[in-house]
């Protein structure tokens, strides 16, 4: 997530579907299977202070809004991902289950 936030969808566009980027959140990895450049429409309506996080922070992660992560220019949102051990998914989807705590770090991995 050093990298801009186009940079970071064009990197998980271009290795989908083999290799598929990955991961790594609380000790758990995950593919990632569709990534979008969050709009400045979309950080207004959350209130997002974009600002306050490092790349690679999690910024927002609700059923409503995704998984969104902080790039080095901006916001990307995690669209699409597998998590270790389930089954793909959209990231709300994931989030209606699973609790993320915002501000927590993800690492790209190279399984």
């Amino acid at each position: 997530f050093e990298n801009d936030a186009l940079s970071i969808v064009n990197l998980v566009r271009g290795v989908n579907l083999n290799p598929v980027a990955h991961f790594e959140l609380d000790g758990k990895n995950f593919k990632v299977y569709k990534a979008s450049v969050v709009s400045n429409d979309t950080i207004l309506r959350f209130n997002i202070d974009v600002n306050a996080f490092n790349p690679g922070d999690v910024a927002l992660a609700t059923s409503k809004s995704g998984l969104i992560v902080k790039a080095k220019d901006g916001l990307v949102r995690i669209d699409e991902l597998q998590p270790e051990g389930g089954k793909r998914m959209d990231s709300k989807s994931y989030l209606n289950g699973k609790k993320i705590e915002i501000g927590s770090k993800i690492n790209w991995t190279k399984n």
